[in-house]
């Protein structure tokens, strides 16, 4: 499992070896500001820090604009003084509301990051305010949603919402530091070097077919056992088992799918996984029940998401969640 730590002046340097803690991470996520006004005190010397152990360092900026403008200040503000570190990612911090509409803020924010050389930029979520909020998660090269189940350390739940990044713990321990630390997991299907190497270029190309087997045009259904849009909201039920025109493709790896496409009438985004063309089959692949899993640890392998597990008591004709070792469990 990927260990990646979120940092800030909470953790101050003269208490951290940052040689020991740097021999667990692979990647490390500094606080810069929050809000345009306040500096964090030791974001310079963090990140300054990991960076002479080799690890690859990535900046986040809590929220905090009440309209458009203040918006596009707060994130011209969070670049000039990250820039120079030349972080491999950005994340816009959201845990308060600070004007009426934070999605259309939030949205300002990230782009004017985008305009200004950002490469990549993702939104940390506060869970509580995922729904409330409904932020643009489609624009965001990441999303990043803390849920601390029982709190003690290591991960034992998991996000109501689709997200690449997991916050598991504020309670976590890494050698080097005595206090306290906040901790996260991947999710989903994105490796560590989406997060960790800017420089390669953004997998998801709108406008364009790209190779995908499905074609502008084609006539597609929508499985009954989907769940979630590719921008991580709930598909509804009516939504289901219904006919619908591809009117664009992107490809963009998430869960188990190499491309999204984009219906007409419901003008959403659906993963490849949770569609056929009309009039075709769809095969399914096979796994076989080892010792010890359960359907939530299949999803995870299969879908990259647990939470997915609902798929494969729908596709299985499953009515109960007990599985028995070498059973085959399509998917």
């Amino acid at each position: 499992m990927s260990r990646i730590l979120d940092i800030s002046e909470w953790q101050v340097p003269t208490t951290i070896d940052y040689q020991k803690v740097a021999q667990e991470l692979d990647l490390v996520i500094v606080r810069v500001q929050y809000g345009s006004n306040y500096i964090d005190k030791y974001y310079q010397t963090h990140i300054r820090e990991f960076k002479k152990y080799g690890i690859p360092v990535a900046v986040y900026a809590w929220v905090r604009g009440v309209n458009r403008i203040d918006m596009e200040q707060e994130a011209n503000d969070f670049y000039q003084r990250a820039k120079e570190f030349n972080p491999c990612f950005w994340w816009l911090d959201v845990e308060e509301q600070s004007m009426i509409d934070m999605r259309e803020g939030c949205s300002v924010y990230l782009q004017k990051l985008k305009a200004l050389g950002a490469k990549r930029v993702g939104i940390y979520i506060a869970h509580h305010l995922y729904k409330k909020f409904n932020l643009n998660v489609a624009e965001a090269d990441g999303i990043w949603i803390p849920h601390y189940g029982l709190n003690n350390g290591t991960p034992n739940s998991q996000p109501e919402f689709a997200c690449d990044l997991h916050q598991y713990t504020s309670v976590g321990k890494l050698s080097g530091y005595s206090g306290h630390l906040d901790l996260n997991r991947l999710l989903g299907s994105r490796n560590i070097e989406w997060f960790t190497d800017a420089t390669k270029s953004n997998n998801s190309l709108p406008n364009q077919e790209a190779a995908s087997k499905i074609s502008v045009g084609a006539q597609v259904n929508v499985q009954s056992f989907a769940t979630h849009y590719a921008t991580g909201e709930s598909i509804p039920d009516w939504v289901k088992n219904s006919s619908y025109k591809v009117i664009e493709i992107r490809q963009k790896k998430q869960s188990n799918s190499e491309y999204q496409y984009l219906m007409s009438s419901i003008n959403s985004w659906v993963l490849e996984q949770d569609i056929k063309v009309e009039g075709t089959s769809q095969k399914s692949n096979v796994y076989v029940v080892q010792n010890g899993d359960n359907l939530w640890s299949i999803a995870e392998k299969v879908y990259g998401v647990g939470a997915d597990y609902p798929k494969l008591k729908a596709k299985n004709g499953l009515t109960s969640d007990i599985i028995q070792p070498n059973q085959h469990i399509n998917y």
